[in-house]
């Protein structure tokens, strides 16, 4: 019995502590109305996302493997923050050479993109 009431409050402890830890984000030191998180996503064998922000504006970097430099995708006005499943950037298509990043949709309108060789860490296309 107190086998089982320790089973209990050990599974309870973890269904309550662990999604609060497996989610936690970084809030980013924006004064705004909107939930922006800063993150950094890892694109398996390619490198990282990382969105940050600052007071006034919302970036998107890539920092490939292979580089101490990270590349700007784009940026933001703070105020578009509701917008940002819209315009910020995500990845449309990657191999071994190419990595293609879409963001800026309009709501009426196409898509931007970039796509940046990784190999020479350059980009190829705006």
């Amino acid at each position: 019995m107190v086998k089982e009431f320790w089973k209990a409050c050990i599974v309870f402890g973890l269904i309550m502590v662990l999604p609060s830890k497996l989610h936690a984000q970084k809030m980013c030191d924006c004064k705004n109305d909107f939930d922006i998180r800063c993150d950094t996503a890892s694109i398996k064998n390619v490198g990282l996302l990382i969105r940050s922000c600052d007071a006034d504006s919302i970036y998107y970097y890539f920092l490939p493997c292979r580089s101490k430099k990270s590349l700007k995708i784009t940026s933001y006005e703070i105020e578009l923050g509701g917008y940002d499943y819209r315009l910020g950037a995500v990845v449309d298509k990657k191999n071994k050479s190419h990595i293609t990043f879409r963001f800026g949709c309009a709501a009426n309108g196409p898509c931007l993109y970039k796509t940046y060789n990784l190999r020479t860490g350059k980009v190829q296309s705006n």
